[in-house]
């Protein structure tokens, strides 16, 4: 986002309403985002949805946006099994999105090898196919509709899964973050190292959600 866009002061009450869970304090600050949408630099996500980061705090908390139009296009559908370095509350502004939760276990009948995510190269997404193999097992799975929150802790395996027909927005805060790389579980036989490279969301792009969410 553009310097000085919001203040300061605005993501620091954007933060209290994650904290008091205050959906409608969250809407309407993602409604205020969405209007000045062709003001973002959004970029496009591997799993095929566009994101940006509004802000950072001091302690590396953040809050993003995150896009699924209908009419995206997934680039790594393979590759979205995955954990987080940092814990998350999210926010569906619009449409809906299944959040589906995993076990691991290192034994047999493997199911998935697993990848390890870097930024060894500036802004560009490194995975890393290690030996590592798993069975992964479905636990849980969640339909989350608009104007509600959902939460996932770091320590969580999941997939965010949009269905194709979907527009769907989410606001996410992130917090706590640790050290380590984050976790992707692909096919046992898939590539050694794949690498994406980050693309700007076109002009085009960006009309497309401002004429079917403003």
């Amino acid at each position: 986002m553009k310097k000085n866009q919001f203040s300061e002061l605005y993501f620091t009450q954007l933060r209290e309403s994650y904290a008091n869970k205050d959906t409608n304090k969250i809407h309407n600050a993602c409604k205020e985002i969405i209007n000045k949408i062709n003001e973002i630099v959004l970029l496009k996500h591997p799993l095929g949805f566009y994101y940006s980061e509004l802000y950072k705090y001091s302690d590396d908390a953040k809050i993003r946006i995150h896009i699924w139009p209908d009419n995206r296009e997934s680039i790594q559908d393979k590759l979205n099994i995955h954990n987080h370095y940092y814990n998350i509350t999210s926010y569906v502004y619009m449409g809906n999105i299944k959040n589906i939760l995993f076990n691991s276990f290192n034994e047999e009948p493997y199911t998935h090898a697993l990848y390890e995510g870097t930024y060894e190269e500036k802004n560009t997404r490194i995975l890393n196919r290690t030996d590592s193999k798993f069975n992964l097992n479905i636990i849980s799975e969640e339909v989350i509709e608009q104007g509600n929150i959902y939460e996932i802790k770091k320590s969580e395996i999941h997939i965010g899964k949009v269905e194709k027909q979907t527009f769907t927005i989410t606001l996410i805060f992130t917090e706590n973050p640790n050290n380590s790389n984050p976790k992707i579980y692909g096919c046992i036989d898939g590539p050694d190292k794949i690498t994406f490279k980050p693309q700007k969301v076109t002009e085009d792009e960006i009309k497309y959600i401002q004429e079917n969410c403003t």
